[in-house]
């Protein structure tokens, strides 16, 4: 299979979300499929139950199951950085039944691995963009930094580095862990975890000094105080989380990731179910995005 290099990850998120915008247009185009859907419909996520992705194809699987009146569960066919649910659904009949739910992992498997079983584009259809959420740079309330340039400082006092963790390797949190210390310098040590669920745990325990996730997810435990937020890398400071500054605002503007969450069936699926799914999400995901 082809092995995409890491400057084309950011070409084959493009084709994906020009590919759901085309689909964006000829939503009333296209009638739905007469006989389609006539039973359940199964959404595999690729990771953990309780991280981002889960959270919003269960959002989602709600809207799509109250809309179409047919059952639409949730899997969670996890492994080997989500490639194991992934290449189940790349393998199924492109009818409606069976769809995915992913994260960037979806493209950036592609271009660090040196074998894969399917390819991104050519394996997939892309139906809708669920939603998307900046990064934030969280710590433990016991670490003694509120700003970006006092964490570095702290990661300079620390035998090895500042520990930070992430919802696995070469992940959307690893990626963005690994850019601030590209940028900045600082002595950083990544601890991968599997999936989002153990290392927030570790980090709202104290086990765990710093993290970079998704802004949807640590907005709740920022503000009861529970961990502190350091830098959002982001364009703009975020409405939830106002009092706290974007990372370029901090002197790194290059320095912003954002993860984002999307829904893929098989190759080939019919323009006309494409166009549903896509509809169903632009209703039901308005409330979810960030």
């Amino acid at each position: 299979m082809p092995n995409y290099p890491v400057r084309q990850v950011s070409d084959i998120l493009v084709a994906a979300i020009a590919t759901s915008a085309l689909v964006a247009g000829i939503l009333f185009a296209l009638p739905a499929h007469a006989a389609w859907p006539d039973r359940q419909i199964t959404i595999i996520v690729p990771f953990p139950a309780g991280g981002l992705t889960d959270v919003a194809a269960r959002h989602y699987a709600q809207g799509l199951q109250d809309e179409l009146k047919q059952p639409v569960v949730v899997e969670n066919r996890v492994g080997a950085g989500g490639i194991i649910g992934t290449e189940f659904v790349s393998r199924a009949k492109a009818d409606g039944y069976l769809l995915l739910v992913s994260s960037p992992s979806h493209v950036i498997n592609q271009a660090f691995r040196a074998k894969m079983p399917y390819e991104a584009l050519r394996d997939f259809t892309p139906a809708a963009q669920l939603l998307t959420s900046p990064m934030v740079l969280v710590v433990h309330p016991s670490v003694p930094a509120n700003k970006l340039a006092e964490y570095l400082h702290y990661a300079g006092t620390q035998k090895g580095g500042v520990s930070f963790g992430s919802t696995g390797a070469d992940g959307t949190s690893h990626l963005a862990g690994e850019m601030l210390r590209l940028m900045t310098g600082a002595p950083m040590t990544h601890i991968p975890y599997k999936g989002a669920n153990p290392a927030l745990s570790d980090l709202l325990g104290g086990q765990l000094p710093s993290i970079f996730l998704d802004l949807a997810t640590m907005t709740q435990y920022v503000i009861a105080g529970k961990s502190k937020a350091i830098a959002i890398s982001a364009n703009t400071r975020s409405e939830s989380l106002p009092t706290v500054p974007t990372v370029a605002e901090q002197g790194f503007p290059r320095c912003k990731v954002s993860t984002w969450i999307a829904l893929y069936g098989p190759a080939n699926l019919p323009a006309d179910i494409t166009a549903v799914l896509n509809a169903v999400a632009t209703r039901t995901m308005a409330s979810a995005k960030e």
